[in-house]
């Protein structure tokens, strides 16, 4: 789990303690968007699940080993962002927002960790928001779009953007200078 990587044994021992095993059937919703709940952080341990937005439209679908729900356990957002469905039988570890909580006030190197985190993502918020885009939108839209959003550093001269599989994304610069160029190489004025 990317999100507790670099988290001391002491703060991982807890939190494994505090996962509850969960059940369930294709079919079934473990989480309703735009619910205000718990808060609980969730693992995939077998089956797949599916991420839908309105009206049950599948937007991706998440693989053994995929943890969701971090957002609303951190406190980013209050309610969830998204439904997620059951397609097979699945078997889900769930992890309390509390116990998370009493856990972190145990563990001050990692509640240091996590408030650099907190701290680091208010600070590109505020960067993305000097984006003519962004000037209207709420920081916790803002925040979201960051954290979903897949960062890449490039180098001068770094074509990569240009992959056939790139092509339909949006890009949004943050820092640095690019170039438009037409399929053909040729850069657009």
């Amino acid at each position: 789990m990317e999100l507790f990587l670099d988290c001391g044994m002491s703060f991982l021992e807890r939190i494994c303690e505090a996962m509850t095993p969960r059940w369930y059937l294709a079919g079934q919703t473990v989480v309703v968007m735009g619910a205000l709940d718990g808060g609980e952080m969730f693992v995939l341990r077998s089956g797949r699940l599916a991420v839908e937005r309105i009206r049950e439209q599948k937007v991706v679908e998440l693989p053994f080993g995929s943890t969701f729900g971090e957002l609303t356990m951190l406190g980013v957002v209050k309610v969830r962002t998204v439904s997620i469905r059951a397609l097979t039988l699945c078997s889900i570890y769930e992890i309390p927002r509390s116990t998370f909580l009493d856990v972190l006030g145990q563990n001050p190197k990692d509640k240091e960790r996590f408030d650099q985190m907190h701290h680091k993502n208010e600070e590109v918020v505020q960067n993305m928001a000097k984006v003519p885009t962004f000037h209207a939108c709420p920081p916790r839209l803002l925040l979201l779009v960051y954290l979903q959003a897949q960062r890449r550093w490039l180098a001068p001269g770094d074509l990569s953007l240009s992959a056939p599989e790139v092509r339909e994304c949006a890009v949004i610069l943050l820092q640095g200078y690019a170039a438009i160029c037409s399929s053909s190489g040729k850069e657009i004025r």
